[in-house]
């Protein structure tokens, strides 16, 4: 079992350090700063700041970076089969965002931002659904942390109770460099500290499953699009995320 994998089932999380290089995020940042322009420059303060779903359709020059084959192994170890990217998005914020409320990304709640489920004192059996989340310009204090509350794959699906709007007694502080992949079990409550800094803060990535688990999720989009077919049939790596074979 990949290292990564081990972290996502006992902890519920786990860090790819530097997956990308500084280059790749000089692009990556100024791809996505003229679909903001594009977009009509809108505000990138609030929680999570200016929000790209699904980020191919914002940007379809992004669709290149989904390419990448360290992730892609750690999800088809974890999942024992081809992985399928169902979810594409983007944030972009700047020295105005908030801190974001503890949330998780299951789709067994009519609200998922309360902390809580409903039914939640269910149990999983094993992770068939992950976000995969690139940090352009890293997790830092500066920036504001990620913070987790750390689970086993067969922990209670119920988070702790405490109000979702501030920090979680025994929560975890995760930090890393520019480039890094956050890979984390949908049903795993997080949360982000607010900025100290007034610097932008670019996250973007997927959700994946299992191509063999087909039911439909309230965050699912498209990346099969039309400004990236071109970019589906020259990259094998791409067609097999977002095409049935």
């Amino acid at each position: 079992m990949h290292p990564a994998c081990h972290s996502l089932r006992e902890h519920g999380f786990a860090v790819l350090v530097s997956e990308f290089d500084a280059g790749e995020l000089a692009l990556i940042r100024a791809i996505v700063a003229d679909a903001w322009r594009r977009a009509g420059s809108p505000p990138r303060g609030g929680e999570f700041g200016f929000v790209m779903h699904p980020l191919i359709a914002y940007a379809p020059e992004m669709a290149r970076f989904y390419e990448r084959p360290r992730v892609i192994a750690v999800l088809r170890d974890l999942f024992g089969e081809e992985p399928r990217l169902v979810h594409n998005g983007g944030l972009w914020s700047d020295g105005s965002r908030s801190f974001t409320r503890w949330h998780h990304h299951r789709d067994d709640s009519g609200d998922d931002r309360d902390g809580e489920a409903a039914g939640s004192g269910g149990l999983q059996a094993r992770i068939d659904r992950v976000l995969a989340n690139v940090y352009v310009d890293g997790a830092t204090p500066e920036l504001g942390e990620l913070l987790v509350w750390p689970r086993r794959v067969d922990d209670p699906l119920a988070g702790p109770g405490f109000p979702s709007d501030r920090e979680w007694a025994g929560q975890e502080v995760v930090r890393c460099p520019p480039g890094s992949v956050v890979i984390f079990d949908q049903s795993l409550h997080h949360a982000a500290r607010p900025a100290r800094v007034d610097a932008s803060r670019l996250i973007f990535g997927g959700h994946y499953q299992p191509w063999s688990r087909q039911a439909a999720h309230r965050e699912d989009n498209a990346a099969d699009l039309p400004e990236i077919r071109e970019e589906i049939d020259r990259s094998a790596i791409l067609r097999a995320l977002v095409r049935a074979r």
